[in-house]
């Protein structure tokens, strides 16, 4: 089945990422991983990510006996190998409600837009299931990806970082992508992260830690993106 040609403007549009973020925060505010909410949640994911032009696959994560989770892997559209790889969690602690919905409606929004203005781009997109539990979705992403045999640079959405700045690089700002990152926004600060998960880049593969001001950071890294399939 052929994917769908994504609708709307070739840029965010933050009304859709609060709504998306309801669906979220809102709907489905207690996602524990393996529970039929999480899955839930991954259909949702799913779903947008079919209509922003994509043909995503589900990875399963093992949570325990008889029990999985959901890794939703969206690879470029036009079958390259992706350069960058957009990541975020969408599963919630058993017994806490961190408000991650603006977080995902961003993921979303810039799956959409990135593919809009751009369907060649070389960007893939992974919702991870099961992270609160032993960072098993992050674990699950490397061995996809050296399964692959893809090599991109992951940006990984980290709800630890404060408001005030939009990248932290792990490695004090090594490597030629992450500089590259520094001079696209405005507010940046390169520093060594004690990772609460080195499964990306024990495998060898480059991790970003992204997080901030939702809109800053939605328009700085939809802009960078773009500007790196030039």
């Amino acid at each position: 089945m052929p994917a769908a040609s994504p609708s709307g403007p070739p840029e965010v549009q933050f009304e859709l990422v609060r709504q998306h973020a309801e669906q979220f925060d809102v709907d489905l505010p207690d996602r524990p991983p393996g529970s039929q909410h999480e899955l839930a949640a991954a259909s949702y994911i799913l779903g947008h990510l079919q209509l922003a032009g994509f043909s995503p696959r589900l990875d399963s994560v093992p949570v325990a006996d008889t029990v999985d989770s959901t890794n939703v892997v969206a690879l470029p559209p036009n079958g390259s190998d992706p350069e960058f790889l957009l990541a975020i969690s969408y599963d919630t602690q058993p017994n806490g409600r961190p408000q991650r919905g603006r977080e995902l409606g961003l993921f979303l929004e810039v799956a959409r837009a990135i593919t809009v203005a751009d369907p060649e781009h070389s960007v893939a997109f992974a919702a991870l299931g099961a992270e609160t539990a032993e960072s098993r979705g992050t674990r699950r992403l490397a061995q996809f990806m050296l399964d692959e045999g893809i090599d991109p640079s992951v940006l990984l959405f980290s709800s630890a970082l404060g408001s005030q700045t939009n990248f932290y690089t792990v490695g004090a700002c090594q490597g030629e992508a992450n500089m590259g990152m520094a001079t696209t926004f405005t507010e940046t600060e390169c520093r060594d992260i004690d990772m609460h998960n080195s499964a990306i880049t024990d495998a060898g593969f480059q991790l970003t830690f992204i997080g901030g001001d939702i809109e800053e950071l939605g328009r700085g890294l939809f802009d960078f993106l773009l500007g790196s399939q030039s």
